[in-house]
Parts: structure tokens; sequence; C-alpha cells
């Protein structure tokens, strides 16, 4: 945290030291959370002080949480099946992205439809292809000029190419949601599943990536 930014960030309750609140820019992304609520629980530090951090904190949580769900998977049977693609997701070290300077994070259920697409799916019929829909913590689509109103990371693991990473929109066409890729001129079509309350993704008229990840408070 930068302690110089406002005379706001430098309150601290009286009688308190400033040394836990300066540990906050030391912690790893997974300690965040825990260590707000100690701040706030043994230290009475008021919420609005760490209501940036501890958003950046629910960002984290969300992310892996998503990520973690690999472990869940069927078609993963063994252990030696999803540490490759963890190491593919550079995870945890990515969630680092959250604590560079100038991040700017809305609150997560300030967007719930966005909200409700984050996750990972799969893809049976194209060889176990897996989609992870995650939030874009870089800014980067703010600089593109295609119509959308919503829009994140989207990353692609196929057992036959490379990684691929890029950021996915939510868009209204016509008066209906799609969701599609930055430079991409086609959309994913939302197939909704009844069983799980929320929605696949199908690719054309066959190809169905089925959402595989732990559902969000705020599916649909």
């Amino acid at each position: 945290m930068n302690i110089n930014q406002s005379s706001k960030r430098l309150f601290v309750p009286a009688g308190r030291s400033l040394i836990p609140t300066l540990l906050l820019q030391f912690l790893m992304p997974l300690d965040l959370s825990n260590y707000c609520t100690y701040l706030e629980e043994e230290h009475n530090f008021p919420r609005e002080i760490l209501e940036e951090k501890m958003c950046i904190a629910e960002y984290v949580e969300l992310e892996s949480k998503i990520i973690e769900s690999l472990h869940d998977l069927s078609s993963l049977p063994s252990r030696a099946d999803r540490e490759p693609l963890l190491r593919e997701l550079n995870y945890p070290e990515r969630l680092n992205r959250y604590f560079e300077p100038g991040m700017k994070l809305k609150k997560i259920d300030e967007d719930k439809l966005l909200f409700s697409f984050y996750g990972l799916y799969e893809s049976a019929t194209l060889g176990g292809m897996r989609l992870f829909l995650l939030p874009d913590a870089t800014g980067c689509s703010q600089n593109s000029s295609q119509p959308s109103y919503a829009s994140g990371q989207i990353i692609v693991l196929s057992p036959q190419r490379p990684t691929s990473v890029g950021i996915f929109t939510l868009a209204k066409v016509n008066g209906e949601i799609l969701l599609g890729r930055l430079g991409c001129n086609s959309y994913f079509k939302l197939v909704w599943n009844e069983e799980i309350r929320s929605y696949d993704l199908l690719v054309g008229e066959r190809v169905v990536f089925t959402r595989r990840s732990p559902l969000n408070e705020t599916s649909h």
C-alpha cells in the first residue's frame, strides 16, 4: 500500500501501530483475505480503510477457486494430469497481477452478469480442450474499440496447442447477450444447462464447452 496516496489511507486508529498496514504490500495474494480480517478484528481497523485490499482479496479467492477446480475434473484422474496444467496457467504466481500499481477493480457484485460467466469449461468433443474465463486485471481491455459492456480474460488449454491467452467480451447484439473473444468476429452461443442452473458455451452447432467449475453465488 502506498501510504503517501491520501490522508485517508494514512489514518490509523488511535493507539495502533502503522506497521500492520505497511505489511499489506508484502503479503502473498492468498493470505490477503485472512490478514484483512485480522486487521479489522484484532486491530480495529475500519472497513473503509481496507476496502481496496478486501476487493482484491475477493478476486484472488474467486480466481483461485476456479483454477483449483481442475483437481475435481473426472477427466483428469491423476495429479500427474493436473500439475502440468497448473504450470501452464502460471498458478499461483499469476495472482500477483492483482497487486500491480494503479490496479482498479470493480466490486465483484457490481457486475453480476459478468461474474456469473467466470469459470472453467471443458469440451469432450475437442479432446478435453478447456477454457478458463477469469477477471481481466490488466486494464488492457479498456482500450478496445469493440462495442461491449463487460470483459474478462480467456485462457485456452489444449493438449495439441500452446496455451492461448486473450480477452473475452460480453456484448449485446440485436438485444441478445453473446460471449466472444476480442479480435474475433465469431461468438459463443449460450446454452442453458438446467442441471447446474448456468450456461454452457456452444461453438457452431455441435461443439459444447460444459461448465465444470463450482458455481458462483450470482449465477443465473
